[in-house]
C-alpha cells in the first residue's frame, strides 16, 4: 500500500523536495522525490541616495535568511557647461549641461537629474541653471554662465595740442566704456574713467610724449557689472 512522502518547500537557504511515495509494506520507492533548487533571496532595499560629492549606498536584506548585501552609488563628481560665457548678439544662449559621477559615467537628463533654465537668456547678465537630482541621486545645484558685451571695434585716435580724441563703434549690449592708458604698450595700464559715449577726449597730455590707450565695453545694471574684452592698444603722440 503506497505511503505519501510530503513535499518540502525550498528556501533561499535549503533545497526542497517534490512529493513522492513508497510502499508502506516493503519500503519500495514508488514515486521518487526530486530535489527542488534553492529559491532566490527575497530582498528589501534601503537606499541612501548619492549627492554632489557625496557617495550613496544600497543595503539589501533578505527577508527570509537575513543575508545583507552592500553596494555603493558613485557620487556626482562634476557639472560642466559647454560654455561659461557668450557674447551678446540678441540671440538666446543655452549651454549644454554635462554631469558625470566619480567613475566618469555620464548621468542622463530626466533619469538622473532635471534642469530648470532661466527665462530670457538674451540680455547681458549672469544666468543660473538649476540642477535637481532624481532617481538614485538627491539634492540640487546651481551652475552659472554669463552673456557679456561684444568686442569693441573701430578704435581710432586723433592727436591734438596736448590732447587726443579717441572714438570707436558702439558695442551691442554695452552701456558704458572704460578708458585705460599707459606710457608703454605692453602693460601698466591705468583706468582713466568711463563714459556712455563712443568717444573720449584726453586732455592735459605732455607734448611729444607717447601714450597708449585701450577701451573696454561694459554693461552696468542694478544687479551688477559685466565686462567685455578690452581692445588692443592704440598709440598717440601728443602735439
Amino acid at each position: 500500500m503506497p505511503q505519501v512522502l510530503p513535499p518540502v518547500t525550498s528556501t533561499c537557504v535549503t533545497t526542497g523536495l517534490t512529493e513522492g511515495s513508497v510502499c508502506s509494506v516493503c519500503g519500495q520507492i514508488l514515486v521518487p522525490q526530486r530535489v527542488v533548487p534553492k529559491t532566490p533571496h527575497t530582498y528589501q532595499s534601503e537606499v541612501t541616495k548619492a549627492k554632489y560629492h557625496k557617495t550613496g549606498k544600497i543595503i539589501k536584506t533578505c527577508t527570509v535568511c537575513g543575508l545583507r548585501q552592500k553596494s555603493s552609488i558613485s557620487r556626482v563628481e562634476s557639472i560642466t557647461l559647454s560654455a561659461k560665457s557668450y557674447v551678446y548678439n540678441k540671440k538666446r544662449h543655452t549651454p549644454k549641461v554635462t554631469i558625470t559621477d566619480k567613475k566618469g559615467k555620464v548621468l542622463q537628463r530626466d533619469i538622473d537629474y532635471m534642469l530648470t533654465y532661466p527665462k530670457g537668456r538674451k540680455a547681458v547678465g549672469t544666468y543660473q541653471i538649476k540642477v535637481a537630482f532624481i532617481g538614485k541621486y538627491a539634492g540640487t545645484k546651481t551652475v552659472k554662465y554669463k552673456i557679456l558685451p561684444g568686442v569693441l571695434s573701430g578704435l581710432t585716435a586723433k592727436a591734438g595740442s596736448r590732447s587726443a580724441k579717441l572714438s570707436w563703434k558702439a558695442v551691442p549690449g554695452a552701456t558704458h566704456y572704460v578708458v585705460y592708458y599707459s606710457n608703454t604698450k605692453k602693460g601698466g595700464y591705468e583706468k582713466l574713467g568711463r563714459t556712455t559715449n563712443t568717444y573720449a577726449n584726453m586732455l592735459q597730455l605732455e607734448s611729444g610724449k607717447r601714450y597708449y590707450f585701450r577701451v573696454r565695453p561694459i554693461t552696468v545694471k542694478e544687479t551688477g557689472q559685466w565686462n567685455g574684452p578690452i581692445s588692443a592698444p592704440i598709440k598717440v603722440i601728443a602735439k
